[in-house]
Parts: C-alpha cells; structure tokens; sequence
C-alpha cells in the first residue's frame, strides 16, 4: 500500500454525500492512514532514528512526512496523537519537526 492507497479512500470519504457511509469510509481512512504509518515506523527504525527521517539533516521526507501527517488527520478530525499507538518514534519525529522547521508553515495554512 502507498500513499496513493490512503488517498483515494480519503478523497472517497470526502465528496461522500451519503451520511450514512461516512463512518464506514472514515474508519477504513484511520486503518489506511495507521497501516501507511506502520510502514514509515518501521523504515524510520531501521534507518537508525536519527534526528531526522533519513539521519542527521533536515530533508524533503522530513517535510512530506509531517505535513501528509498532520494534514490527514485534520481532515479526518483526529487529534494529532491519532497515529502514536502505531508509530511512536514517526509521531515524535513529526511533532518535532512541526513545532520547529516547519512551524511558521503550520501555523500560517493549518486550522488551529
């Protein structure tokens, strides 16, 4: 499962009209986006956990993995810590670099 996998439920979820559906669809995006999670949890470790997701220098995968984070668990309404139980070391990794780097950025386009 990639990203994309993720992304076509939670566009699915979305545009659904049907009320009665969007329960169904927004637990299949949690176990979409926990599975994906999972997946970055164990590369991260298996990189070293370094001080950034692919060691010592603030990258690219640094921003794409908090940001895709962060703002997927806005969209579903799911507090920041949804992901922590499945990916401990990923979620810190993100909340740093959201309070750090890119904290200019969240708090400038993000919904507070």
């Amino acid at each position: 499962m990639a990203a994309e996998d993720y992304t076509k439920v939670a566009i699915e979820l979305f545009f659904c009209t049907d009320e009665s559906k969007k329960p169904e669809l927004k637990k299949k995006a949690e176990d979409k986006l926990k599975f994906l999670f999972t997946r970055f949890e164990k590369r991260y470790v298996d990189l070293g956990k370094g001080k950034y997701f692919l060691g010592d220098k603030f990258s690219l995968a640094d921003i794409f993995l908090t940001v895709n984070l962060f703002s997927t668990l806005q969209s579903l309404g799911l507090p920041d810590s949804a992901c922590k139980d499945v990916a401990p070391n990923v979620s810190e990794l993100a909340v740093r670099v959201k309070e750090n780097e890119l904290k200019e950025f969240f708090e400038k386009y993000f919904i507070k």
